[in-house]
């Protein structure tokens, strides 16, 4: 087996050698705070053992933190598109507190950090058809709404979206469930564009999940 030589980065500097040493060349090492040690191979190449030591030295980042700068990046948010409500916030139950009469189910997509908030809400309302408002639907294209039970909870599983335009009767089209997920559906012989859809479908994936919290 090949012996390995660990050698170290530092700056170099050189001495004036003494008297009895004339012969001996000398030299003096400054350590540098980015100390790399590195195993020297054949062929003259190096192989580094470590990272900086200034990277050894700080503290890793706890995990919880490492999820929330996750979850900024699919910040979801919450609009009403039901005719007349004109609610919109950062959870469904605070919805149903300050609607009460409104029957309709908030519905949400990711916002966009780098725009502002009302611009990208009167977007999201500017995209519905008549047909959704009336209903409370989402936009095409957008997360399907969940099927409100009678006790005020919601149903994950039982999705709620209007036919796409331009779809038609035994046509396949496709229905976003999640941020990151979409499912094939086939529109029912008696429906036609702006009719209301029901998708059933299995359990969310823990990612859909978490894209899609409830604040309280």
């Amino acid at each position: 087996m090949e012996s390995s030589v660990v050698h170290h980065l530092g700056q170099l500097k050189e001495l004036l050698p003494k008297a009895s040493d004339a012969s001996l060349p000398l030299v003096e090492a400054h350590v540098l705070p980015t100390l790399l040690p590195c195993e020297k191979k054949r062929r003259g190449d190096t192989r580094l053992l470590a990272i900086p030591s200034y990277l050894a030295e700080s503290k890793p980042q706890p995990a919880s933190l490492l999820k929330r700068k996750s979850s900024r990046k699919h910040r979801v948010y919450y609009v009403c598109t039901m005719r007349g409500c004109g609610w919109s916030g950062t959870g469904r139950k605070r919805h149903a507190q300050s609607r009460r009469a409104c029957a309709a189910v908030p519905c949400s997509f990711v916002l966009d950090e780098g725009e502002p908030l009302k611009q990208q809400v009167h977007a999201f309302l500017s995209r519905c058809t008549p047909a959704q408002m009336e209903l409370g639907l989402p936009p095409d294209g957008e997360l399907a709404v969940p099927k409100r039970r009678a006790d005020g909870t919601l149903d994950d599983k039982v999705l709620y979206v209007a036919v796409p335009q331009g779809a038609e009767a035994g046509s396949h089209v496709r229905i976003r469930v999640g941020v990151h997920a979409w499912e094939l559906m086939q529109v029912p012989a008696h429906l036609r564009p702006g009719d209301v859809m029901e998708l059933t479908r299995k359990k969310p994936s823990e990612e859909e999940e978490e894209g899609s919290d409830d604040e309280a």
